[in-house]
């Protein structure tokens, strides 16, 4: 009997329940999918939608000033220094005299050299005029003595010449360093000759950035003897690396008139090169490198699609991309390097691609 009683209650139990159920509506049915939790397979990532920016580099470097020409003269042949015409600061033009080392020697040399010139000059001219077959023979030996001397000439002329030592350019001088009296041997320095207007400023830049500079370009060269900064331009961009430093040395031009740059001073070098505008950047981490193409994914109505990219030029830790990617294209920014093509993503974060080389997210999403 009481086992009959307790089936009896859950039979009725049973049937109260079915009942009362009724079919769910369709808006129920809609938020029990909504809630439903997203398949395995499905990739939580980052995503930023790309937007154009403008390009530029910026870097801030020491350089040093130098005189854009700069050289040691000195007497190829040295010798007895016989006058000294300049002094330390002063400036000359190009062909003004600056030393005479020896000179009265090699005039010495010269006249005896041009002495037998002369001579050998009138032995060929008088066995011209013997006219016989011996007369020929001495003809041919005056003849070579006559060369032999020209050819001493020519020699006692230029060392003559180089006795004297000239300014080979226009500038000022720097040093000093022979004295009359002095006995200077072959190639000793004698003096410093320097331009200094304009002046040259150098500086080395890494690999990454020297790729973007052009000759031309404008930049602020400043000191600490300058309340303000000068403006200088790009004059040269050494073609190699340096090998012991591995970066590459570039020129800068900077007028000088007043002389307030002068070789030796470390100079403070700002350069700023715009690229061009509206163009799209992306950081370097959000590429991902295949085996025959670089690229990134791109969601699309929730599937990430591996897109390769045409890469224009470095800008520090970002790359310009000239073809592949549009206005709008929303990229994989973190969680890229765990997809293939056609997977499915689900977005933990979104937002846009990407002011001073970050994506920046919305309120309460961090950046």
């Amino acid at each position: 009997m009481k086992r009959f009683l307790i089936a009896a209650a859950l039979l009725g139990t049973a049937c109260n329940g079915t009942a009362a159920a009724e079919p769910a509506s369709e808006d129920a049915q809609a938020a029990a999918a909504a809630r439903t939790t997203p398949a395995a397979r499905a990739t939580w990532v980052e995503a930023a939608t790309i937007e154009p920016s403008s390009a530029s580099l910026h870097l801030t470097l020491p350089g040093e000033v130098e005189g854009s020409r700069d050289a040691w003269l000195a007497s190829s042949q040295g010798g007895y220094v016989e006058a000294v015409e300049v002094e330390v600061g002063q400036k000359v033009e190009q062909g003004d005299l600056l030393f005479r080392i020896d000179r009265g020697l090699y005039q010495a040399r010269l006249a005896q050299v041009q002495a037998e010139v002369k001579a050998a000059r009138r032995e060929v001219n008088r066995a011209k005029k013997a006219g016989n077959a011996i007369a020929a023979v001495e003809l041919d030996q005056a003849h070579d003595r006559l060369v032999a001397a020209q050819a001493s000439a020519r020699v006692a002329e230029i060392q003559a010449s180089r006795a004297l030592i000239r300014a080979p350019f226009d500038g000022a001088l720097a040093a000093v360093e022979l004295e009359k009296g002095e006995v200077a041997s072959p190639g000793s320095p004698a003096a410093r000759l320097v331009v200094l207007d304009p002046v040259k400023v150098t500086i080395s830049v890494a690999d990454r950035d020297v790729g973007l500079l052009k000759v031309g370009t404008e930049v602020k060269v400043g000191v600490d003897a300058l309340a303000e900064p000068r403006v200088g331009e790009i004059a040269r961009i050494l073609p190699a690396a340096d090998i012991d430093t591995r970066t590459f040395m570039v020129e800068i031009e900077v007028p000088n008139e007043d002389r307030g740059l002068l070789p030796g001073m470390i100079a403070r070098v700002e350069v700023e090169q715009s690229l061009e505008q509206d163009s799209l950047l992306v950081p370097q981490g959000f590429l991902v490198t295949k085996r025959d193409a670089n690229g990134v994914f791109v969601v699309e109505d929730g599937v990430a699609r591996w897109r390769p990219l045409d890469l224009g030029p470095l800008v520090r830790d970002q790359v310009v991309i000239d073809g592949g990617l549009s206005v709008g294209d929303n990229i994989v920014v973190v969680g890229q390097r765990a997809l293939a093509d056609g997977d499915a993503v689900i977005l933990s974060r979104q937002g846009t691609c990407c002011a001073n080389g970050r994506p920046q997210f919305g309120a309460g999403q961090g950046t």
